[in-house]
């Protein structure tokens, strides 16, 4: 939120806690998000047997965010605006 911690990028000064968790519930949430492997190749645990995290990158009233998510444990990690290129990941199926 703002002003948010120096060397991090934060979210609208407009928008407030309720606004963000929202969005990032939404991205979470909806059958429409794109998501990719970011540790694991796609499954809920990686080899080891550690919770994955798959990553998505969604746009919400202009802003575009980045969302990880461990589906084994259904929380979300992080969730904040990225506008950096996205790496490439495997698409989950």
């Amino acid at each position: 939120m703002w002003p948010g911690q120096p060397g991090k990028t934060v979210f609208p000064r407009s928008w407030s806690a309720d606004k963000i968790v929202h969005e990032v519930g939404d991205i979470a949430t909806s059958p429409n998000t794109k998501w990719y492997a970011q540790t694991g190749t796609g499954g809920i645990y990686t080899s080891k047997g550690d919770p994955a995290k798959w990553v998505a990158y969604e746009v919400r009233d202009g802003v575009r965010m980045r969302v990880v998510y461990q589906p084994a444990t259904g929380k979300v990690v992080t969730a904040f605006p990225d506008n950096a290129p996205i790496p490439t990941y495997k698409p989950i199926k």
